[in-house]
């Protein structure tokens, strides 16, 4: 149960917006399929195991710790992606390596 600081955020989806895949649920990727659900955008999430449960039970959770403030805000979750699963934009997050580039990632393989 949520306590009076928390509100349920699942804002309305609008006619004619990409359709964004946020790729991986950690603290980055849940944050930044948050934010772009609250503002509207058509967004899903790829999480796996414990967090794919977590987050099709309870929705993402995000605290102001500035504010005192929690808000959960509902996403779609995938568990894996399909070969003809078709998005407009895919959010991802890579660690830089030594030489300060992102390793290439391929879907799909």
């Amino acid at each position: 149960m949520l306590g009076r600081e928390s509100e349920m955020l699942s804002p309305p989806k609008r006619r004619g917006e990409m359709k964004t895949l946020v790729y991986g649920a950690g603290v980055l990727g849940s944050l930044y399929a948050a934010k772009l659900k609250e503002a509207r955008h058509d967004v899903e999430i790829l999480a796996r195991g414990e967090r794919l449960e977590e987050i099709r039970a309870n929705g993402l959770m995000l605290v102001d710790a500035s504010k005192g403030r929690r808000t959960v805000t509902r996403v779609d979750v995938v568990e894996a992606l399909n070969p003809d699963d078709t998005y407009d934009l895919i959010v991802s997050h890579y660690p830089q390596t030594s030489s300060g580039l992102c390793p290439p990632h391929h879907f799909g393989e």
